[in-house]
């Protein structure tokens, strides 16, 4: 343990301890005084520790005679809560996360086109439609972009895809926001959408990778610009 910032070093300590599965969700935690005698620290440090991993949600406390701190089960919900979290403290992790849509939406679109059926079709294009009656009344087309990915996530037909989708959609609202304030943007998207849309319809899943990825990578740059990885714009 380092003498700077102990409470990180025991929290450190302990969420090894839940990764590597020695301890489990549910499971409850030893009292303070034994956590403080085992990892060699006060119970001050101890104290601190529990608290901060209560507030990234990987603990929770329990009050009455069967109460105590015990380890929380992970839920997608609960794992956006936490990296939406983090996108507040730090925003080099928003263009991480379009790092991971890079990988992650390509093959998506890819096995959508090879996987979509009329419904999952219809559903894509009524994105797209959304979007640019958004963009007529003036709006952006926040919802329309949000529901285009989410489809074309659905047509996947990868149940492990789409709750992936799910939480990077809930994670980047800022990045959105950002780029479709910007003149030009909103008008390319739809294009961009409406092309990966053709793709997908004709069952031509390079050209729907190919187009997914032209269309992240311009996300990718404007993330870089002024405002959307500066936390306090």
């Amino acid at each position: 343990m380092t003498k700077s910032r102990l409470f990180e070093d025991v929290a450190k300590a302990l969420r090894d301890r839940i990764e590597s599965g020695v301890l489990k969700p549910g499971d409850r935690l030893p009292a303070e005084r034994k956590l403080a005698e085992s990892l060699g620290v006060s119970r001050t440090s101890v104290r601190e520790a529990l608290r901060a991993l209560e507030l990234t949600g990987e603990v929770e406390t329990r009050t009455g005679v069967a109460g105590g701190t015990f380890v929380r089960q992970i839920s997608l919900p609960h794992a956006v809560s936490v990296f939406q979290t983090l996108c507040r403290r730090t925003g080099q992790i928003l263009t991480d996360v379009i790092e991971v849509r890079l990988i992650l939406e390509t093959k998506t679109a890819y096995f959508a086109a090879q996987r979509r059926t009329d419904a999952h079709l219809s559903e894509i294009y009524q994105a797209i439609e959304t979007m640019k009656a958004d963009l007529k009344a003036g709006g952006i087309g926040i919802e329309g972009d949000h529901a285009f990915h989410l489809a074309v996530a659905q047509a996947s037909e990868n149940e492990f895809l789409q709750g992936l989708a799910q939480l990077v959609e809930d994670m980047i609202e800022k990045t959105r926001l950002h780029t479709l304030s910007i003149p030009g943007i909103p008008d390319e998207s739809v294009a961009d959408h409406s092309t990966i849309a053709d793709a997908i319809r004709d069952r031509d899943g390079p050209l729907a990778e190919s187009m997914m990825r032209t269309h992240l990578l311009k996300a990718y740059s404007l993330s870089k610009t002024k405002g959307a990885d500066d936390p306090n714009e």
